[in-house]
């Protein structure tokens, strides 16, 4: 029986981090994955969705600059838009096995069984660590009314290879907001229904309103506080009935996507044999993201810890771990100023404290509100709207958080998280040169 100093199951993002991490650092690892190298973000996630959404926002900025240097607007083809997604993909899943092997990480394929907190079974094949790292990620909530077989997932309209005319997106979150703006500026006309009142919940609901009125232009259409009865399927397509106050109602769509959320991965590995102890939001861990089995580790999306799951985080916690592990980090994990993208047309991004959070602490913070359109960095482009809301400390008047709705937003609130997480002030900002005319080159203004 092969013995590891360390094995990890799940080949995600998560995973491959904390296996490359150990390899370096000289330890005997071995990783498990049963179904494709790079897991959800790579295969069915981030990547083929910023492979279309390249696509999507560039159609989009020609729109925009129509009668402004250009006098037609291409269509979207989406099979030939599907090549480079297809491509993207398989070339980064290869990159992620190929990386592991050069790290000289024994590579596993098959599905994994913990036998006991120190052995681990692959297709009948044994094997034994001092330390065990699950990284197994998160899947699709399950639905179940009538019907239910008729939906997809996310990855389903991400890696289709033709459009649907008409879509019905379930949930109103981040993945949500992406599908709809990918496929309005595609062409197809998207319906989200949403079980309740709220959008995007954790980012300012005024922008969030500002952006469903950008998506409502391209033929996307919202619907709250709707439960779906059931779905049926006839000559016309899908019937999606649903109960709004005691009204129903039935919406035909070519095609109805789940992105009501994700839930831990961590069903059929063997772990509720043992002491592991979970919940609904996964393996339970510590502040050092050890699980209640002293040798059995969690990272990414199958922990409970207290953390958006999203890919950034599951990066973070696996560096930490290595450092836990080779015994550089003896204190517990500690999360920087944080920053989140909704990858919409437009972006919605966000870093550090929240207006929701200032909005309800008035006598700690002010709100400054800021319209940067006419701003040569975006006026140049017609990048409409580019809002911008900055959160000061009553205290120092320092910046402490922003929200941003535009083209850039992403980029913006990762400017931001650099000098949050640097605790760079004004001054101290003021002593530096970027390249002008940048987008860097507008930190000063708005630092004022």
């Amino acid at each position: 029986m092969t013995h590891f100093d360390d094995i990890v199951i799940g080949g995600g993002v998560a995973g491959t981090t904390v296996a490359n991490g150990l390899a370096a650092n000289q330890r005997h690892v071995a990783i498990i994955e049963e179904r494709d190298w790079g897991g959800t973000t790579i295969n069915r996630g981030s990547t083929p969705k910023k492979a279309l959404l390249a696509i999507a926002e560039t159609h989009h900025q020609l729109v925009r600059l129509q009668g402004n240097g250009f006098d037609a607007v291409p269509t979207i083809n989406w099979r030939t838009a599907g090549n480079i997604r297809d491509q993207l993909i398989m070339d980064e899943s290869t990159r992620t096995k190929t990386r592991l092997l050069a790290n000289n990480v024994t590579t596993i394929e098959g599905h994994a069984v913990v036998v006991d907190p120190h052995t681990i079974s692959v297709q009948g094949s044994r094997y034994q660590t001092d330390d065990l790292i699950i990284a197994s990620g998160a899947k699709p909530r399950v639905l179940t009314f009538p019907g239910n077989q008729y939906v997809g997932h996310s990855a389903t309209l991400l890696r289709a290879h033709e459009l649907p005319a008409r879509i019905v997106i379930l949930g109103a979150g981040i993945i949500a907001f992406a599908l709809a703006s990918i496929a309005s500026e595609a062409g197809a006309k998207v319906t989200i229904i949403q079980h309740d009142k709220a959008a995007l919940r954790a980012f300012d609901q005024a922008f969030v309103t500002k952006l469903m009125s950008q998506l409502k232009r391209q033929h996307v259409t919202f619907i709250f506080d709707a439960q779906v009865q059931q779905i049926s399927k006839n000559d016309s397509g899908l019937s999606v009935t649903i109960v709004q106050a005691d009204q129903t109602t039935d919406i035909t769509t070519d095609a109805c996507y789940n992105v009501t959320g994700r839930v831990s991965n961590i069903a059929g590995f063997g772990l509720e044999d043992l002491p592991v102890q979970t919940s609904t939001h996964g393996i339970h861990v510590s502040a050092t993201l050890q699980s209640t089995v002293p040798s059995i580790w969690a990272v990414g999306d199958c922990n409970d810890a207290a953390v958006p799951k999203l890919s950034a985080y599951a990066i973070y916690q696996g560096k930490y771990l290595v450092r836990q592990l080779t015994g550089v980090d003896h204190y517990p994990i500690d999360y920087p100023v944080p920053a989140m993208t909704v990858f919409s047309i437009p972006k919605l991004g966000q870093v550090g404290v929240a207006t929701q959070t200032a909005e309800q602490n008035p006598n700690a913070y002010t709100i400054q509100s800021i319209d940067a359109a006419n701003w040569q960095t975006y006026a140049r482009f017609n990048q409409r709207p580019t809002l911008l809301k900055l959160v000061r400390r009553r205290s120092d008047g320092h910046i402490v958080g922003m929200t941003v709705l535009g083209d850039q937003a992403d980029i913006l609130v990762n400017d931001f998280a650099l000098l949050l997480n640097g605790k760079i002030d004004e001054t101290a900002l003021q002593r530096m040169i970027f390249a002008y005319p940048s987008m860097a080159d507008d930190l000063y203004g708005l630092w004022q």
